[in-house]
């Protein structure tokens, strides 16, 4: 199949969209599509549509197009190079360039290749003698299938996806892989092997009869409506095979419409046996919504989880929206094989409490820094003392993001010194995440008041889970401003 054949058979399968559970669009996904929705993209907009100047892959790859010196150093520390140099970045969408210790990528290549690395965790519960059948929810451009595809351990790919970005996954997988893309136009007894199969939400029927050993969503399920994010984990539910996977790096409570589920919990992860929980150690931005990462299995029988997990897992998950994540990494393994202590216990419990806003100060010694931080943030939004909290707090603290809070709050208040400067210039990923407060400090006022503030807004709202997000009218104006300006917004 050609391109031009490929867009057309697109554009004419969609029009027999039906609306469903599944194909509820979310007002960030409105915005992000714009002058995109209805729009049949031309092979030469598919030729160029991973360059800087193409709107066609905005929401789904990254704004960020040069290879800073900071996110060099962050990306080393963190990516496979091994694994990165085994699977050289195809040449395809014309995107900017760079040279990362040797090999010539794009940024958004080498953001997709550490979710797909993440992702390989699914490898050690799956028979390593047997191919393996893969369902994604929201392929993006289509770089963490190819890459799956590459890997050799696939035998067929489905691929869930709204129409506008199903064009940018099939052109770049058609590109890519040598495999038949094929829209499923009938329903679907059982998939074809070295096969990428399309359909979208409108659409999903035709696929009823189709099970998978691996299921794949990262980052889109926070972005959907509540029913339509729900209406999805369902569907896994029902369609993996026995032992079959669900790997899902999501946030909850992204962007400011409130249509999100508010919670982990009601995604509905209960219906499976979870296998692992952690916070995702790597973000493309210090204000993302900060994923967890969780491994299910299909669970025979009536999955077991007590009343109590559920409440944990999303204590754990709004721990993780504040930004730890090292300093989390041993309590969420204790808690993925249900082995707590009964300090885990109580140190869950008093956030629990704090995020649903009770002022108790924290009295138990396991994790006392991490609860040192939380408190910090509380009293720093409050105009209050935190620097003797958040100097505790990176006397142990792990986590690059928390630490690059702490450090901004510290700037804020005339309270960064040298000492902790010193701490600051050790750690690649701190670097890179406080060096927009370093630029803040140095800002004249009243800018410097206003940029400080618009980032304290946007940590209010990780500290207060329970509470409808909220946008005063400087953030609107900003937002206002960087839509009039064309900038596009990253989505991760």
């Amino acid at each position: 199949m050609n391109p031009n054949t490929l867009i057309a058979e697109i554009a004419k399968y969609t029009e027999r969209d039906r609306k469903n559970a599944f194909n509820q669009v979310s007002p960030i996904w409105n915005d992000i599509f714009g002058t995109r929705r209805g729009r049949v993209p031309q092979v030469s907009d598919m030729e160029n549509f991973l360059s800087p100047a193409s709107r066609q892959t905005a929401g789904v790859s990254t704004w960020q197009h040069a290879l800073g010196k900071g996110l060099q150093e962050y990306l080393s520390e963190h990516l496979d190079m091994r694994l990165l140099q085994s699977l050289p970045m195809p040449p395809v969408g014309n995107p900017q360039l760079c040279d990362f210790r040797g090999q010539t990528v794009s940024v958004a290549y080498l953001l997709r290749f550490l979710t797909w690395q993440k992702s390989q965790l699914a490898l050690d519960h799956l028979d390593p003698s047997s191919k393996i059948d893969v369902v994604e929810i929201g392929a993006g451009y289509g770089c963490i299938a190819e890459l799956w595809i590459r890997s050799g351990r696939v035998n067929s790919y489905t691929i869930i996806d709204l129409p506008e970005n199903l064009y940018n996954s099939a052109y770049y997988l058609m590109k890519t892989t040598g495999w038949e893309v094929r829209l499923v136009d009938d329903v679907l007894r059982e998939v074809s092997p070295n096969t990428i199969h399309l359909v979208t939400p409108g659409q999903l029927e035709r696929i009823a009869f189709a099970e998978y050993d691996l299921a794949l969503n990262t980052d889109s399920l926070g972005e959907m409506p509540k029913e339509t994010a729900v209406a999805y984990v369902g569907w896994l539910a029902e369609h993996l095979k026995k032992g079959g996977l669900f790997f899902s790096k999501n946030g909850h409570r992204r962007g400011s419409s409130n249509a999100g589920v508010p919670a982990v919990s009601e995604y509905g992860y209960q219906r499976f046996e979870l296998l692992s929980l952690a916070p995702s150690s790597t973000c493309t931005s210090a204000f993302d919504d900060f994923s967890h990462v969780a491994l299910l299995r299909r669970s025979e029988g009536e999955a077991r989880w007590e009343p109590g997990d559920v409440v944990r897992l999303d204590t754990l998950s709004n721990l993780y929206a504040t930004g730890l994540s090292q300093d989390l990494a041993a309590i969420s393994e204790r808690y993925s094989r249900k082995s707590l202590t009964a300090d885990d216990l109580l140190f869950l419990e008093w956030c629990r409490r704090f995020f649903e806003g009770a002022d108790a100060v924290y009295g138990g010694a396991h994790l006392r820094h991490v609860a040192a931080y939380l408190t910090g943030l509380k009293a720093g939004l409050s105009g209050k003392e935190c620097a003797g909290w958040f100097r505790e707090f990176l006397e142990e603290g792990e986590s690059d993001i928390a630490i690059s809070y702490a450090v901004m709050f510290l700037r804020y208040y005339g309270a960064y010194t040298p000492d902790i400067a010193e701490k600051v210039s050790q750690r690649p990923g701190v670097r890179l995440y406080s060096s927009e407060s370093a630029a803040f400090a140095r800002q004249p006022w009243p800018l410097r008041e206003v940029k400080f503030q618009l980032r304290f807004e946007i940590i209010a709202n990780k500290i207060h889970p329970y509470r409808p997000v909220s946008r005063s009218l400087l953030m609107k104006t900003k937002d206002l401003l960087r839509a009039m300006s064309g900038k596009r917004t990253l989505v991760h």
